[in-house]
C-alpha cells in the first residue's frame, strides 16, 4: 500500500474507492495513472532515510544512487517536466480540510 502524508490520506482512500468500483472515468485505474510525477518526486525525497533503514550493503546502495540519478537527470529534462508534471495545482477546499482534520 501507498504511504502518503496524513492529510493526504482521506484523498487516497476516496480515490481507492472510486478505482475499486470502477466508476466512470476512474474505471479500470489505479494510483499510477491518477498520481504524477510530483508524488514520486517526493518519495524520492524520502529515500536516503528509507535505505538507512535497510540492511543493503555500500555496493547495493551506490548502484541504487546513480540510477537514481539517472532518472532524476531525464524526469528534470524540459520535455519531461512539460509532459509528466501538473502545470496548476488544486488547492483544496475547506470541506476537504477539515474531512481531513477530521472535523
Amino acid at each position: 500500500m501507498l504511504t502518503f502524508h496524513s492529510f493526504e490520506r482521506t484523498q487516497y482512500l476516496e480515490m481507492l474507492e472510486l478505482w475499486q468500483n470502477g466508476k466512470g472515468e476512474w474505471a479500470g485505474k489505479s494510483a499510477g495513472d491518477t498520481y504524477g510525477a510530483e508524488h514520486l518526486c517526493r518519495l524520492l525525497v524520502s529515500l536516503p532515510e528509507l535505505i538507512a533503514q535497510t540492511n543493503m550493503d555500500q555496493q547495493s546502495v551506490g548502484r541504487l544512487r546513480e540510477e537514481l540519478i539517472k532518472m532524476t537527470n531525464w524526469l528534470g529534462k524540459k520535455e519531461n517536466t512539460l509532459k509528466y508534471f501538473v502545470n496548476e495545482y488544486e488547492t483544496p477546499n475547506q470541506s476537504y480540510i477539515d474531512k481531513a482534520r477530521g472535523y
